[in-house]
C-alpha cells in the first residue's frame, strides 16, 4: 500500500472501522471490567489509526 493508491487507503481505512467495531460489540457484550476496557482500548486505538490513515496516508 502507498500514500498514492487511494483504492488501497480506503479498503485498509475501512479495515480498521471493521475492527473498531467488533471491538465495541465485544466491550458492550461482557461484563467483566478489565475485559470492557481492553476492547474499548482497541476500538479507540483502531478508530485513531483509520483517522490518521484517511489524514496522512500513513496509520501511525
Amino acid at each position: 500500500m502507498t500514500a498514492s493508491d487511494p483504492r488501497a487507503i480506503r479498503n485498509k481505512v475501512r479495515e480498521f472501522r471493521d475492527r473498531a467495531e467488533k471491538a465495541k460489540l465485544k466491550a458492550a457484550a461482557t461484563s467483566e471490567r478489565t475485559a470492557r476496557r481492553m476492547f474499548e482500548d482497541a476500538a479507540r486505538q483502531f478508530d485513531e489509526m483509520a483517522d490518521k490513515l484517511e489524514e496522512t496516508g500513513r496509520p501511525y
